[in-house]
């Protein structure tokens, strides 16, 4: 009996032990699903708070000047748009009123951060730019290599600058600075497709905005009645419809007849 129950006492942990030691490779496994999943999650999250703090937020309204020449010719300003080209449901914080501006006041976290950039303008109004070409509101269409006839048929090339000094890279990355709302200037945008010898022309003064927002001015709509916060429409004025003056009428001026 003794020893029979020594033996049962040694046989359950050894038993024990190696049904442990044959599902370690699986629980581990699981451990580390469950961890790059935490993980996968933490870093979204972050990225999505990130991009929704850093300017500009859904809070912020400022403005960048842009000017686009093509061979020595400026096109004049991005026609207004407060819907997106290829989607009219969508009214874009990021937009044009005409006014050669780009006005930048995010309506979500798509527009605010990095992802407030020329390119998106460009996007918003269903032309395009890269390092490499333009498709413009002006109808025209240049890449790298075409022909600057006005200048002596020289070849193009898409070029930019900012605040009058001239940068590498695609100006479609640029994120748009809050410029004036953060202490500093307001970005003064000019993309030119020149020859490289070419000098870049000086952004030109800043034109005044038209939507500077009042506490007297109500915002202006967007499609489906959605509000475009901030704006302000530059249609006519509204006429005084209310209801006539009661009283006496004025005593004329003007002595009667003899």
């Amino acid at each position: 009996m003794g020893r029979a129950s020594r033996a049962k006492k040694y046989r359950a942990p050894r038993g024990t032990g190696t049904h442990g030691r044959k599902n370690w490779p699986w629980f581990l496994a699981i451990g580390l699903i469950v961890a790059v999943g935490v993980g996968l999650i933490v870093v979204s999250k972050t990225g999505s708070d990130s991009a929704a703090s850093e300017r500009p937020t859904v809070d912020d309204h400022f403005h960048a000047s842009i000017n686009v020449d093509i061979c020595g010719t400026d096109i004049g300003p991005p026609p207004e748009f407060e819907q997106a080209a290829d989607n009219p449901a969508i009214v874009p914080g990021v937009h044009s009123h005409g006014d050669g501006l780009i006005h930048i006041h995010p309506h979500s976290t798509a527009e605010t951060g990095d992802n407030a950039t020329v390119g998106l303008f460009f996007d918003y109004g269903g032309w395009t730019v890269s390092e490499d070409s333009l498709t413009l509101w002006d109808g025209s269409t240049v890449s790298n290599g075409d022909p600057c006839e006005a200048l002596d048929g020289a070849p193009g090339e898409v070029r930019w600058s900012l605040n009058g000094e001239e940068q590498s890279g695609n100006v479609a990355d640029h994120v748009l600075a809050c410029g004036l709302a953060c202490g500093d200037e307001n970005d003064q945008i000019v993309i030119a497709f020149l020859p490289e010898d070419e000098e870049l022309p000086p952004p030109p003064e800043p034109p005044d905005p038209v939507d500077l927002p009042t506490e007297e001015t109500p915002g202006a709509t967007g499609v489906g009645g959605v509000p475009v916060p901030g704006d302000v429409p530059t249609g006519d004025a509204p006429t005084d419809t209310g209801p006539a003056a009661t009283g006496p009428a004025p005593e004329s001026s003007v002595p009667p007849a003899s």
